[in-house]
């Protein structure tokens, strides 16, 4: 057996497969003849002269150019894992410090991967998910009409304030604080805009059409992107009018549900 195994390693057939793999997972699923030369070609022989260590692998991958060219940003659809804990990180939502609590919680976040077709610990068959390797597809298959509306649905329960049966408790967004946390500028709603875009999908800038259409036809409704000035401001200057506050919170509900919702949302 060990004889097979030597075999099999010294081919250099093997490297290159590994780090096509590696390749695949971290930077993209499509390698042309360039990346095959200049990139798989000299990392599989590193690989092979590092006793296949993958570390120094992927250090010098993580470190060279090709993993930060702009056609490899935001060019992977989230798996339904990275989708709901990345989502989790970024906004800072907060699990149980009592033990069952946090378990309960937990159980939450693998019921929503079971739901969106990523069943933790428990993938369809010894390969894994076929998102992951699967040609020609790869990880375009996280994206089907039973997975995109579920995204859809959390992302309109996080919008929401969270909680429910759905999310652990206090998995939600305040919509009339979060705006502050990303823009200097909340009464202008262009600004506005492009600030909540830079910062849900940040290897996504928003065009002015998509801005200038958002504020339009999402924040105000089909109305005029001036009137959000005096929305907000006098929500500002009476937070605890119902009346204002709920102007503003209708509005600013409507544009981040639309936003999650963006297509652009879903890539990592």
């Amino acid at each position: 057996m060990n004889q097979l195994v030597d075999m099999i390693f010294e081919q250099e057939e093997t490297a290159r497969y590994i780090i096509r793999k590696i390749y695949h997972w971290f930077v993209f699923y499509k390698i042309d003849n360039d990346t095959e030369k200049n990139v798989i070609q000299p990392l599989a022989t590193m690989l092979r002269q590092n006793n296949f260590e993958v570390k120094p692998i992927l250090r010098t991958l993580f470190m060279s150019q090709v993993f930060f060219d702009d056609q490899n940003i935001g060019a992977m659809i989230k798996s339904p894992l990275d989708f709901i804990v990345g989502m989790a990180n970024h906004f800072k939502f907060p699990l149980p410090t009592d033990g069952l609590q946090r378990i309960l919680a937990l159980e939450k976040v693998w019921q929503i991967g079971a739901a969106l077709q990523q069943n933790l610990m428990d993938p369809p068959s010894v390969a894994g998910w076929p998102a992951y390797y699967q040609e020609p597809g790869y990880y375009q298959q996280w994206i089907n009409s039973v997975t995109l509306p579920t995204r859809y649905g959390l992302t309109d329960i996080v919008v929401a304030g969270g909680g429910g049966r759905y999310l652990p408790q206090n998995w939600g967004i305040d919509v009339l604080t979060y705006p502050e946390t990303v823009s200097t500028n909340v009464e202008e709603a262009t600004k506005l805009i492009a600030d909540i875009g830079t910062d849900l999908m940040p290897a996504y800038t928003l065009t002015t059409e998509e801005i200038d259409y958002i504020a339009k036809n999402v924040l105000m409704g089909g109305g005029q992107v001036y009137e959000w000035t005096t929305i907000w401001n006098d929500y500002k200057a009476n937070p605890t009018n119902s009346t204002k506050k709920r102007a503003a919170q209708d509005r600013l509900t409507a544009a981040l549900k639309f936003m999650f919702r963006m297509a652009e949302y879903q890539l990592m």
